[in-house]
């Protein structure tokens, strides 16, 4: 943790913050404009790679007649333990996976609020360097606690329950990311931070988070496919409210860090 964020996080731990939801929507669509086109084709890259791995790894739990049955009724209660606990760990190994791109997208929301070149590369920035076991493994843990939520309470009577912490998981682990690649934190350190960070200002940003995602979804009316295009700005929203809350403006000791992440 560089001083400069320990000194802010400490700060917010001690007095809050106030965020403006004008302000958040604002500049998140300034850095949407710049990083739009090129956040797209990183979107459409991240889901053709979910979908070669779901497929694969669905072909060790399924025979294709089977998967495709049960996709169609898709019920987890329905499943035998093997099954489910083989599920988790595809949903897990995904959501590892996929926390590097995240990282590689917020950079480009970095690069776009901070005037610089938004390239497709940076998407692969984070599957190397001292960032992506943390990323990894960070995707993997928060994904794992989620999953066993919704997936034990559908075994209740109120399997809507799940959705609901699960959103709130969600949330509370919102700045993990931008935490651990501009704050230089532990996955623990990360994963504490921003539930307290959240927690302080809860309502505020679900409210954001909500707007964010309605957004984000928009893309569906356009033949779903629109969503590619209308995704991005969910990361801008999330890499924003970072900004806003605990700051990525002290440029040289983010350098420090480590010159090859930006």
């Amino acid at each position: 943790m560089t001083n400069l964020i320990k000194r802010r996080i400490q700060e917010i731990n001690e007095k809050g913050y106030s965020i403006d939801l004008g302000t958040i929507i604002e500049k998140s669509f300034e850095n949407y404009k710049k990083v739009v086109l090129k956040a797209t084709v990183a979107i459409l890259l991240l889901f053709a790679l979910i979908m070669a791995i779901a497929l694969t790894a669905s072909g060790y739990l399924y025979s294709s007649g089977k998967f495709s049955e049960d996709m169609a009724g898709f019920d987890i209660t329905s499943f035998s333990t093997p099954y489910i606990i083989g599920y988790i760990a595809v949903i897990a190994l995904i959501s590892g996976i996929m926390a590097p791109f995240t990282a590689g997208l917020l950079k480009m929301c970095y690069a776009a609020a901070h005037d610089e070149e938004v390239e497709v590369s940076f998407m692969f920035s984070y599957y190397s360097g001292p960032y992506f076991s943390r990323l990894f493994f960070s995707g993997i843990l928060i994904s794992l606690l989620n999953a066993c939520i919704t997936t034990a309470l559908e075994f209740t009577i109120v399997p809507f329950a799940g959705t609901v912490l699960s959103l709130i998981v969600s949330l509370g682990t919102l700045l993990v990311i931008p935490l651990i690649i501009f704050g230089d934190l532990t996955i623990g350190d990360a994963i504490k931070n921003s539930v307290s960070i959240v927690l302080k200002g809860f309502f505020m940003i679900l409210l954001i988070y909500i707007i964010a995602a309605i957004g984000a979804m928009l893309g569906l009316f356009a033949f779903c496919i629109g969503i590619l295009f209308t995704m991005p700005f969910l990361y801008c929203v999330i890499y924003t409210l970072y900004e806003q809350i605990v700051g990525t403006d002290a440029t040289s000791e983010i350098d420090e860090i480590g010159s090859s992440d930006f």
